[in-house]
């Protein structure tokens, strides 16, 4: 718990430009050029909403809204509400605040960075079976610890250890449960099978 405390004060502590922050929304990805320049200028009010009013950035709307804005792009209140991913409970002002940025975005330049396409994964094709192999064991060793899965470990996370060794799965208490193992498995030294309709795994000896 200690842990997780200094991990999330450290993520608060971080500054995000507003201007880069919708390259961090994986709901923006693929997003043709146009769109792009709506979604980086309403993800960019949004951080600024909730700096401003020292909140969640996703209390002020969520990355969903962010991404079905972006491919929307409402012009009346009605056609706003009616975007999935958007609070239809959403303030007003606040509301046609959000009208006017999306106008504004329009006539941006196409930002730069998370384009789509092969650049942008952090997976190639061929390692998606390694993923999904690599999740079924988080999952199972969630279970069996009575976690939610996504506390131990979220799609991202295995997959930046699967393509990079590297994020939260490969340092701390994450590494000791379930990311050591996942390292085994993907070196051959681990063996998975079902028994019972359970995931087991074992290091091999």
């Amino acid at each position: 718990a200690r842990s997780e405390m200094r991990r999330l004060l450290a993520r608060r502590r971080r500054e995000v430009a507003p201007e880069e922050a919708w390259t961090r929304i994986r709901e923006c990805r693929g997003l043709d050029a146009s769109s792009r320049r709506v979604a980086a200028g309403v993800a960019a009010w949004r951080e600024r909403v909730a700096q401003d009013l020292d909140v969640p950035v996703r209390s002020v709307l969520s990355d969903l809204g962010v991404a079905g804005v972006a491919r929307a792009r409402p012009r009346t209140l009605g056609e706003l509400r009616d975007v999935r991913g958007v609070d239809a409970r959403m303030p007003r002002d606040r509301a046609l605040a959000l009208l006017d940025v999306v106008e504004r975005a329009e006539e941006e330049p196409v930002p730069v960075g998370a384009r789509g396409g092969r650049g942008e994964r952090v997976v190639e094709p061929e390692d998606v079976p390694l993923v999904l192999a690599a999740q079924a064991v988080v999952y199972a060793v969630a279970l069996e610890l009575e976690l939610d899965p996504t506390l131990l470990g979220s799609r991202e996370d295995v997959e930046l250890l699967v393509a990079r060794r590297e994020g939260v799965l490969c340092e701390g208490w994450r590494y000791e449960v379930v990311g050591q193992a996942l390292e085994e498995l993907l070196a051959g030294r681990r063996r998975v099978w079902i028994e019972r309709r359970r995931l087991r795994t074992t290091a091999e000896s």
